[in-house]
């Protein structure tokens, strides 16, 4: 299973987060997931073993801890398509605070994709 691997460079736009759950949850669901369709479909597009292919996810918290309103921007639809599976498929996130009804935490996450080569396959 290739492993995806992640930057975390968090942006909260409405307000500071407390100590809670949400790097490990999110770090541990971007590493695990499996990616080996990502690889053969990267290269039929032209993209070669060992390259990296960034992209940058956006996305919003609930007052219940679901994601909500992803987007993602990148080099290609594999890609974007791919990002936002990821963080659609995460689990309730818990940052510590209470976030009000009706309230959402805005968050932006580069996701970095590593081309594993066909040697590693």
């Amino acid at each position: 299973m290739k492993k995806v691997f992640v930057l975390f460079f968090f942006l909260v736009t409405h307000f500071a987060v407390g100590q809670g759950n949400y790097e490990e949850v999110i770090s541990n669901a971007i590493l695990n997931y499996d990616s080996t369709k990502i690889d053969s479909l990267a290269k039929t597009i032209g993209y070669k073993g060992g390259e990296q292919v960034e992209t940058l996810v956006r996305f919003k918290v609930n007052h219940e801890g679901k994601t909500v309103d992803v987007t993602a921007e990148g080099p290609h639809e594999i890609f974007i398509n791919e990002s936002i599976k990821i963080i659609q498929n995460l689990p309730k996130l818990d940052f510590g605070i209470t976030i009000e009804q009706g309230k959402t935490l805005s968050l932006k996450l580069p996701i970095n994709f590593s081309i594993k080569l066909d040697s590693e396959q």
